[in-house]
This record gives structure tokens, C-alpha cells and sequence, in this order.
């Protein structure tokens, strides 16, 4: 204990305030009789403190009170108006806002924002967030906008603004913007994807989760992606992009490209671009297109492609005039397969 200078003369009843600690003289010698909070910023108050709590500094100094406090023992720092850290946490920080609350946290932060909620989220961070939730998903993140959460086992996750967007079971997501988004593919579907839009969802139909891997969602609204927990049925390596109440499904390496009502099920590196209610099903290597609208010549190309004097496949050259055999566009017009030979000019 440092050598404290006590007041020369005292009297029985007198009292001395040194480091917090207050010492009152009995007649015979100085006794400690309790320990107070330093007076507060504004000159005036004292609020008191824990024993794991430190108080910073004195007088009009920088104090320890309930908006402002330092545990010594986990080292959790809490500065902001009626927030706290609770549970096990250590080494974690509330750092402005208000009404924050995270518990079993280590190494977690929620900056700025109001009323967010950080759980078991080792090394995960909420930043300027309203009515935000991070929940048993160490380093997850959420930046900006409001009402986002993530949850069930979705480490490594981010959500970066929008409002009312959801994270569930989806280890490494990822939804930037947009409102009401939301992926839940179960603990083993990862790295999907929502860019900005309303109401997108990869993974949950119909209370089914459904295995999704690596697929993207980029704006449109009421878009769909989903597989099912059957090997051979899972989802991955697909886009949708755009468009409006589409569906993929149980499908790989493929895309949805615009368009509405359309559904895509077990279809694999295709695409289907455009149109109104076309349903494509089971198919590999096929581009669906509504309608085709060409002007002027086709450009050169190179293997595989028409180009404006001939077409080579397999190191064959066909010129002009002439059909190349056992190739052809295949083209879907409302549910129709049409296949188009291809003649070389």
C-alpha cells in the first residue's frame, strides 16, 4: 500500500479521501471504512464501483460510472449509455450507442448504434446497428442498417446494411443491402450470397433446409434459391440475377438471368434468360431463351464458335453453305424444346 499523508490534528469522526478510499479517525488512528466512487466529470455525484472496476482518475478527471467502466479482472470496457457485458465475456467492448447487451462473448465489440444484442459470438463485431442481433456465430459482423441478425452456427458471416435481413445456419454468407433478404442453407451449405434486393432467399423452403453451396443472389425480389438434403439433389455453383419471383433448384454451375415465375429444377450448367412462366427441368448444357432477336452478322469467334467465314469443331473446318453436322441452338419458347441447325455462311 502507498504511504498515505493524512491531515495533521485530527478529531474523533474526521475524514479523508485518498484514491477512493475513505478513512475516517476514531479518536486513536485513521481506519479504512469504505470505498466510494470518484466525483464524476461535471463536479459533482460520486458513483459507486466494484472491486474488479477501476476508477480513472479524480476530481473533474475521467471516472468510473454507469456509463463509463473498466473491468480489471475480464477487462471488458463499457462506454455508452445503459449498456453492459455480462455472462463470461472478457476482453470485449461496448464502445458508444445505447442499450446494448452481449454476454459469453470473448474478443467481441458493438460500436455505436442502439439496442443490439451480441451472444456467444467469440470475435464478432456489430457497428453502428438499430435493434441488431449476433447470435452463436464467432466472428460474424454486422455493419450498418437495421434489425439484421445473424444466428445458429453462421460464423464467419457478414451482413453489411440493408434492414430486416437474416443469416441462419449458413456458415460464411454474406448479404450486402437490400431489405428482408435472407439465407439459411443449414450448418453445411456455405459461402452464398445476397446482393442488395428484397425479400431474396437462399436455402429454407417449406420448413426443408436443403443443402446450398457458393450460389448468389444479385438484386430482383421474391428470388429463390434452394436444394434438398438428398446427395445428388444439393444446390451449388448458381446465380440469379434480377428478375422476380424465380426459382433454382437442385441444380449446378447454372443461372437464371431476369425474367419472372420462372423455375429451373435439377438443371445443370444452363441458363435461362428472360420470359414469364417457363418452367426448365432436367437439362444440361442448354441456354432457354424466350425469344431471339438478332441483327447484322455474327462476330468472329474462335474454337466453337460461328464466325463470319466458317466453323470449326474439333479441328474440322465447315465452310459456308455448308450444315454443320449434329450441331444445333436449342432454344425453349413456353415450355417447347426447338432445336436450330447451324449453317455456316
Amino acid at each position: 500500500m502507498p504511504n498515505i499523508n493524512f491531515p495533521s490534528g485530527p478529531t474523533a469522526g474526521t475524514t479523508y479521501i485518498f484514491n477512493s478510499s475513505k478513512w475516517t479517525y476514531n479518536g486513536v488512528a485513521w481506519v479504512l471504512n469504505g470505498t466510494i466512487g470518484p466525483v464524476g466529470p461535471t463536479g459533482s455525484g460520486s458513483v459507486s464501483i466494484t472491486s474488479q472496476e477501476i476508477a480513472f482518475g479524480t476530481g473533474t478527471g475521467l471516472t468510473s460510472s454507469c456509463n463509463f467502466r473498466f473491468d480489471n479482472i475480464k477487462t471488458n470496457l463499457v462506454s455508452g449509455y445503459c449498456s453492459n457485458i455480462g455472462g463470461s465475456s472478457q476482453q470485449s467492448s461496448i464502445i458508444g450507442g445505447l442499450k446494448h447487451s452481449m454476454d459469453q462473448s470473448n474478443f467481441a465489440t458493438i460500436i455505436g448504434g442502439k439496442s443490439s444484442y451480441l451472444h456467444n459470438s467469440a470475435y464478432g463485431s456489430i457497428m453502428g446497428n438499430y435493434y441488431s442481433c449476433l447470435c452463436d456465430s464467432p466472428y460474424g459482423s454486422i455493419i450498418g442498417g437495421s434489425a439484421n441478425k445473424i444466428t445458429h452456427c453462421s460464423s464467419l458471416s457478414t451482413i453489411l446494411g440493408g434492414s430486416g435481413n437474416y443469416i441462419r445456419c449458413s456458415p460464411t454468407g454474406t448479404i450486402l443491402g437490400g431489405s428482408s433478404n435472407y439465407i439459411s442453407s443449414d450448418v453445411y451449405g456455405n459461402t452464398n450470397a445476397i446482393l442488395n434486393g428484397v425479400s431474396n432467399k437462399i436455402g429454407q423452403i417449406n420448413s426443408t433446409y436443403g443443402r446450398v453451396y457458393n450460389s448468389t443472389i444479385i438484386g430482383g425480389h421474391d428470388n429463390h434459391i434452394f436444394g434438398q438434403d438428398t446427395i445428388g439433389y444439393r444446390t451449388y455453383n448458381t446465380t440469379i440475377i434480377g428478375g422476380c419471383i424465380n426459382l433454382l433448384k437442385c441444380s449446378s454451375n447454372s443461372s437464371i438471368i431476369g425474367g419472372s415465375n420462372n423455375t429451373a429444377y435439377c438443371i445443370n450448367n444452363s441458363a435461362l434468360i428472360g420470359g414469364d412462366s417457363i418452367t426448365m427441368t432436367y437439362v444440361s448444357n442448354v441456354v432457354a431463351v424466350p425469344q431471339i432477336m438478332t441483327t447484322g452478322e455474327v462476330p468472329y469467334g474462335n474454337s466453337n464458335t460461328i464466325t463470319g467465314q466458317c466453323w470449326k469443331l474439333g479441328g474440322h473446318y465447315y465452310g459456308p453453305g455448308n450444315i454443320v453436322p449434329e450441331q444445333f441452338i436449342r432454344i425453349w419458347i413456353n415450355g417447347t424444346e426447338y432445336r436450330i441447325p447451324i449453317i455456316v455462311k
